[in-house]
Protein backbone atom coordinates (compact mmCIF):
# COMPACT_ATOMS: atom_id res chain seq x y z
CA UNK A 1 0.00 0.00 0.00
CA UNK A 2 2.33 2.57 1.19
CA UNK A 3 4.42 1.39 -2.20
CA UNK A 4 1.17 1.94 -4.13
CA UNK A 5 1.15 5.87 -2.49
CA UNK A 6 4.67 6.76 -3.19
CA UNK A 7 4.26 5.52 -7.00
CA UNK A 8 3.47 8.84 -9.67
CA UNK A 9 0.76 9.42 -11.24
CA UNK A 10 1.04 7.92 -14.63
CA UNK A 11 2.36 4.92 -12.43
CA UNK A 12 -0.60 4.17 -10.70
CA UNK A 13 -2.73 5.46 -13.94
CA UNK A 14 -0.93 2.07 -15.80
CA UNK A 15 -0.96 -0.17 -12.42
CA UNK A 16 -4.75 0.10 -12.79
CA UNK A 17 -4.80 -0.82 -16.55
CA UNK A 18 -2.85 -3.47 -15.54
CA UNK A 19 -5.06 -4.91 -12.72
CA UNK A 20 -8.26 -4.42 -15.30
CA UNK A 21 -6.48 -6.36 -17.93
CA UNK A 22 -5.48 -9.21 -15.57
CA UNK A 23 -8.63 -9.48 -14.63
CA UNK A 24 -9.69 -9.65 -18.15
CA UNK A 25 -7.15 -12.17 -18.67
CA UNK A 26 -8.29 -14.55 -15.93
CA UNK A 27 -11.75 -14.74 -17.13
CA UNK A 28 -10.85 -15.04 -20.79
CA UNK A 29 -8.26 -18.32 -19.96
CA UNK A 30 -11.19 -19.68 -17.73
CA UNK A 31 -13.46 -18.89 -21.15
CA UNK A 32 -10.91 -20.67 -23.44
CA UNK A 33 -10.30 -23.87 -20.85
CA UNK A 34 -14.14 -24.24 -20.28
CA UNK A 35 -14.68 -24.50 -24.05
CA UNK A 36 -11.70 -26.94 -24.65
CA UNK A 37 -13.57 -28.92 -21.95
CA UNK A 38 -16.98 -28.71 -23.79
CA UNK A 39 -14.71 -29.53 -27.60
CA UNK A 40 -13.47 -32.49 -26.11
CA UNK A 41 -16.55 -34.05 -24.29
CA UNK A 42 -18.76 -33.58 -27.97
CA UNK A 43 -16.03 -35.38 -29.44
CA UNK A 44 -15.97 -38.06 -26.96
CA UNK A 45 -19.35 -38.18 -27.65
CA UNK A 46 -19.12 -38.78 -31.07
CA UNK A 47 -16.40 -40.89 -31.03
CA UNK A 48 -18.05 -43.17 -28.44
CA UNK A 49 -21.59 -43.21 -28.95
CA UNK A 50 -22.51 -41.72 -32.75
CA UNK A 51 -19.76 -43.55 -34.48
CA UNK A 52 -20.44 -46.69 -32.56
CA UNK A 53 -24.01 -46.80 -32.39
CA UNK A 54 -24.24 -46.16 -36.55
CA UNK A 55 -21.46 -49.49 -36.41
CA UNK A 56 -24.33 -51.24 -34.38
CA UNK A 57 -26.89 -50.44 -36.77
CA UNK A 58 -24.61 -51.35 -40.05
CA UNK A 59 -24.52 -54.85 -37.89
CA UNK A 60 -27.72 -55.25 -37.78
CA UNK A 61 -29.07 -54.48 -40.96
CA UNK A 62 -26.07 -56.77 -42.30
CA UNK A 63 -27.22 -59.70 -39.41
CA UNK A 64 -31.25 -59.62 -40.74
CA UNK A 65 -29.54 -60.01 -44.54
CA UNK A 66 -27.67 -62.57 -43.65
CA UNK A 67 -30.85 -64.33 -41.53
CA UNK A 68 -33.26 -63.56 -45.03
CA UNK A 69 -30.41 -65.01 -47.76
CA UNK A 70 -30.48 -67.85 -45.35
CA UNK A 71 -34.15 -68.74 -46.15
CA UNK A 72 -33.56 -68.06 -49.68
CA UNK A 73 -30.81 -70.75 -49.49
CA UNK A 74 -32.80 -73.42 -48.42
CA UNK A 75 -35.53 -72.51 -51.40
CA UNK A 76 -33.13 -72.17 -53.89
CA UNK A 77 -33.60 -74.33 -56.59
CA UNK A 78 -30.51 -74.59 -58.52
CA UNK A 79 -26.89 -75.24 -57.77
CA UNK A 80 -25.86 -71.68 -58.77
CA UNK A 81 -28.93 -70.17 -57.22
CA UNK A 82 -27.67 -71.53 -54.13
CA UNK A 83 -24.21 -70.93 -54.55
CA UNK A 84 -25.01 -67.12 -55.11
CA UNK A 85 -26.91 -67.27 -51.75
CA UNK A 86 -23.94 -68.90 -50.05
CA UNK A 87 -21.80 -66.03 -51.15
CA UNK A 88 -23.96 -62.95 -50.31
CA UNK A 89 -23.97 -64.55 -46.66
CA UNK A 90 -20.23 -65.16 -46.65
CA UNK A 91 -19.88 -61.41 -48.17
CA UNK A 92 -22.37 -60.34 -45.16
CA UNK A 93 -21.03 -62.44 -41.89
CA UNK A 94 -17.45 -60.78 -43.51
CA UNK A 95 -19.24 -57.34 -43.37
CA UNK A 96 -20.11 -57.86 -39.62
CA UNK A 97 -16.59 -58.92 -38.55
CA UNK A 98 -15.10 -55.90 -40.33
CA UNK A 99 -17.54 -53.27 -38.92
CA UNK A 100 -17.57 -55.38 -35.22
CA UNK A 101 -13.74 -54.89 -34.98
CA UNK A 102 -14.09 -50.95 -35.82
CA UNK A 103 -16.80 -51.35 -33.35
CA UNK A 104 -14.38 -53.22 -30.24
CA UNK A 105 -11.73 -50.09 -30.58
CA UNK A 106 -14.96 -47.60 -29.39
CA UNK A 107 -15.36 -49.65 -26.22
CA UNK A 108 -14.95 -47.76 -23.36
CA UNK A 109 -16.72 -48.91 -20.62
CA UNK A 110 -16.19 -52.43 -18.42
CA UNK A 111 -20.31 -53.59 -19.25
CA UNK A 112 -19.62 -52.71 -22.74
CA UNK A 113 -16.85 -55.20 -22.99
CA UNK A 114 -19.09 -57.71 -21.37
CA UNK A 115 -21.62 -57.15 -24.11
CA UNK A 116 -19.03 -57.72 -26.56
CA UNK A 117 -17.85 -60.67 -25.19
CA UNK A 118 -21.65 -61.45 -25.74
CA UNK A 119 -22.23 -60.77 -28.76
CA UNK A 120 -18.64 -62.71 -29.88
CA UNK A 121 -20.20 -66.06 -28.28
CA UNK A 122 -23.45 -65.99 -30.29
CA UNK A 123 -21.87 -65.08 -33.57
CA UNK A 124 -19.61 -67.99 -33.01
CA UNK A 125 -22.43 -70.46 -32.33
CA UNK A 126 -24.89 -68.68 -34.99
CA UNK A 127 -21.76 -69.53 -37.29
CA UNK A 128 -21.16 -72.69 -36.75
CA UNK A 129 -25.65 -73.73 -36.99
CA UNK A 130 -24.74 -71.27 -40.61
CA UNK A 131 -21.94 -73.47 -41.46
CA UNK A 132 -23.74 -76.93 -40.83
CA UNK A 133 -27.23 -75.58 -42.45
CA UNK A 134 -25.02 -74.94 -45.79
CA UNK A 135 -23.31 -78.21 -45.95
CA UNK A 136 -27.19 -79.72 -45.63
CA UNK A 137 -28.49 -77.84 -48.37
CA UNK A 138 -25.07 -78.71 -50.75
CA UNK A 139 -25.62 -82.20 -49.80
CA UNK A 140 -29.32 -82.11 -51.17
CA UNK A 141 -30.94 -82.78 -47.24
CA UNK A 142 -33.23 -80.01 -47.79
CA UNK A 143 -35.28 -81.87 -44.96
CA UNK A 144 -32.74 -81.80 -42.17
CA UNK A 145 -32.16 -77.91 -43.41
CA UNK A 146 -35.31 -77.01 -43.00
CA UNK A 147 -35.27 -78.21 -39.55
CA UNK A 148 -32.13 -76.95 -38.18
CA UNK A 149 -33.51 -73.43 -39.66
CA UNK A 150 -36.43 -73.96 -37.19
CA UNK A 151 -35.03 -75.51 -34.33
CA UNK A 152 -31.08 -74.71 -32.93
CA UNK A 153 -30.56 -72.33 -35.90
CA UNK A 154 -33.66 -69.91 -34.55
CA UNK A 155 -32.13 -70.24 -30.87
CA UNK A 156 -28.65 -69.14 -31.85
CA UNK A 157 -29.72 -66.55 -34.99
CA UNK A 158 -32.28 -65.38 -31.59
CA UNK A 159 -29.59 -64.96 -29.11
CA UNK A 160 -27.19 -62.91 -31.70
CA UNK A 161 -30.12 -60.48 -32.52
CA UNK A 162 -30.71 -60.06 -28.72
CA UNK A 163 -27.10 -58.77 -28.05
CA UNK A 164 -27.52 -57.05 -30.56
CA UNK A 165 -29.97 -55.18 -29.72
CA UNK A 166 -28.69 -55.03 -25.95
CA UNK A 167 -25.60 -53.44 -27.01
CA UNK A 168 -27.71 -50.74 -29.26
CA UNK A 169 -29.69 -50.08 -25.82
CA UNK A 170 -26.65 -49.58 -23.85
CA UNK A 171 -25.29 -46.80 -25.97
CA UNK A 172 -28.38 -45.12 -26.48
CA UNK A 173 -28.59 -44.71 -22.88
CA UNK A 174 -24.72 -44.06 -22.58
CA UNK A 175 -25.41 -40.69 -25.10
CA UNK A 176 -28.40 -39.89 -23.02
CA UNK A 177 -26.20 -39.71 -20.30
CA UNK A 178 -23.58 -38.04 -21.78
CA UNK A 179 -25.52 -35.38 -23.08
CA UNK A 180 -26.89 -34.63 -19.91
CA UNK A 181 -23.52 -34.66 -18.49
CA UNK A 182 -22.74 -32.20 -21.48
CA UNK A 183 -25.41 -29.89 -20.48
CA UNK A 184 -24.45 -29.83 -17.15
CA UNK A 185 -20.82 -29.06 -17.87
CA UNK A 186 -21.72 -26.04 -20.25
CA UNK A 187 -24.09 -24.73 -17.41
CA UNK A 188 -21.50 -24.80 -14.44
CA UNK A 189 -19.30 -22.79 -17.39
CA UNK A 190 -22.17 -20.50 -17.80
CA UNK A 191 -22.04 -19.57 -14.24
CA UNK A 192 -19.04 -19.82 -13.39
CA UNK A 193 -17.96 -17.06 -16.24
CA UNK A 194 -21.16 -14.97 -14.96
CA UNK A 195 -19.44 -15.05 -11.64
CA UNK A 196 -15.99 -14.21 -12.77
CA UNK A 197 -17.12 -11.49 -14.97
CA UNK A 198 -19.35 -9.92 -12.36
CA UNK A 199 -16.28 -9.73 -10.27
CA UNK A 200 -14.30 -8.82 -12.62
CA UNK A 201 -16.29 -5.73 -13.05
CA UNK A 202 -16.79 -4.93 -9.16
CA UNK A 203 -12.74 -4.76 -8.80
CA UNK A 204 -12.44 -2.94 -11.95
CA UNK A 205 -15.15 -0.21 -10.28
CA UNK A 206 -13.48 -0.36 -7.06
CA UNK A 207 -9.97 0.40 -8.23
CA UNK A 208 -11.08 2.97 -10.43
CA UNK A 209 -12.80 4.70 -7.86
CA UNK A 210 -9.57 4.41 -5.90
CA UNK A 211 -7.68 5.92 -7.77
CA UNK A 212 -9.92 8.62 -8.96
CA UNK A 213 -9.97 9.50 -5.01
CA UNK A 214 -5.99 9.51 -5.10
CA UNK A 215 -6.20 11.92 -8.02
CA UNK A 216 -8.48 14.22 -6.77
CA UNK A 217 -6.50 14.29 -3.58
CA UNK A 218 -3.11 15.35 -5.57
CA UNK A 219 -4.93 17.78 -7.79
CA UNK A 220 -6.33 19.45 -4.63
CA UNK A 221 -3.39 19.32 -2.56
CA UNK A 222 -1.75 21.21 -5.36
Amino acid sequence: WEMFAKMKLATKIFAGFVVVAAIAGVIGMFGIYQLQKLEHADTMMYESVVVPLDQIAAISVAFQRVRVNTRDLLDAPTKEERANFEKRIKDLRDEITKVSAAYEKTILTEEGRKLFDEFRKAREAYGADLNKFAELVRQGKSAEAAALIKGDMAKSSRAEQNVIEKIAHQKTEMGKQTSIDNTKLASTATMVMIGLTIVGLILAILFGLFAARIIRGIIGSL
